[in-house]
């Protein structure tokens, strides 16, 4: 094995998760194929990450802190800009690795030339790592049971209705980097799934129909603490949401025009379907937050001027309706409504 040039670079980002962030470590020093680095960016963590880390005497292991938080994105692109393997993956502080989670990914990459990027189904655990849902994947792609290596296009076609890509299973070619830049400031949540169809837009990609990842899912709390969050910051939500939906605009600009023109037309309206769910989803967030109706209403006046596209969204339309509307009204409407 080369210390200078390692095969993979594995990059985990992390901040305050020092407990899980063990186990992850530890997933990655068991693989099966061995020749890799491993890059710990600390995004300025308060809890005891320093001592996790360095409690792991392994040479391959390069810990890499900053003072303060810089945010997510920000740290994830350190951690592409300091791989120098010749695939990277990026993986999550909180999940682990099955042992030939890298060898099988490898593989794939050494194999298949014109493949960027190669992901694959994953279990799904609790905090304690007890089983959830085996052998799963995002969206549509859970009912495959065959491998399979993909026209760049036909999974771009894909991505733009859903991102079946999770992160944590990724592993991508370096050169995807070096040609594409990292991950793009032009949407606040969502820039991983436009980073997957960047790389598909010139790369073929690899999905490997065997779960090589454990995906931890303690996300109950966190969307708990996500909604009070919008409540009480109402104008950070919604400067967020309009930043995604001018996101969703240049994203659909840019890649619908990659897709077969008989398909562009739905693609369109599916990638804003999507985007009035948000603007729904956010409405209905301030109206349960205790939010008045006449500001729910304004907001959803500004998002539908600005991007009338979400208007082909029925959700949209329900938001408007339940700041119209008593709540008992909304409740015997839903009785009547087929929607």
């Amino acid at each position: 094995m080369s210390r200078q040039t390692p095969t993979v670079s594995v990059c985990i980002p992390t901040f305050n998760r020092a407990g899980m962030l063990r186990e992850s470590i530890a997933s990655v020093l068991d693989q099966t194929f061995q020749d890799f680095e491993l890059i710990v960016c600390d995004n300025g963590s308060k809890d005891e990450t320093e001592a996790v880390v360095k409690s792991f005497a392994d040479q391959r292991i390069a810990y890499h802190p900053v003072a303060q938080n810089i945010g997510q994105r920000p740290n994830w692109n350190r951690c592409l800009a300091l791989a120098s393997g010749r695939y990277i993956g990026l993986f999550f502080d909180d999940d682990m690795m099955m042992p030939d989670n890298l060898a099988e990914k490898v593989a794939v990459l050494e194999r298949y030339q014109r493949v960027g990027l190669v992901h694959s189904k994953y279990h799904i655990v609790d905090s304690h790592g007890a089983m959830l849902e085996p052998n799963t994947n995002k969206a549509t792609a859970g009912h495959r049971e065959t491998d399979t290596q993909e026209p760049g296009p036909d999974v771009l076609d894909t991505l733009l209705k859903h991102n079946i890509i999770h992160e944590s299973t990724v592993i991508f070619r370096r050169d995807c980097y070096q040609q594409l830049g990292g991950f793009s400031d032009r949407l606040s949540l969502a820039f991983d799934w436009e980073y997957w169809m960047r790389i598909a837009s010139c790369y073929d990609v690899a999905f490997v129909a065997k779960p090589l990842v454990k995906w931890r899912d303690h996300l109950g709390s966190v969307t708990i603490e996500t909604n009070r969050r919008i409540v009480q910051d109402s104008e950070a939500a919604i400067a967020r949401l309009r930043s995604d939906l001018a996101g969703f605009r240049w994203v659909g600009n840019t890649y619908l025009p990659k897709i077969d023109p008989s398909r562009r037309g739905e693609l369109r309206r599916q990638l804003w379907r999507q985007m009035g769910a948000r603007a729904a989803e956010l409405a209905v967030a301030l109206l349960e937050g205790g939010k008045p109706k006449r500001q729910v209403r304004s907001f959803l006046v500004g998002m539908c001027w600005a991007y009338p596209e979400v208007l082909i969204e029925v959700g949209v339309w329900k938001s408007w309706l339940k700041t119209l509307m008593s709540r008992r009204s909304v409740v015997a409407l839903k009785r009547l409504s087929p929607l």
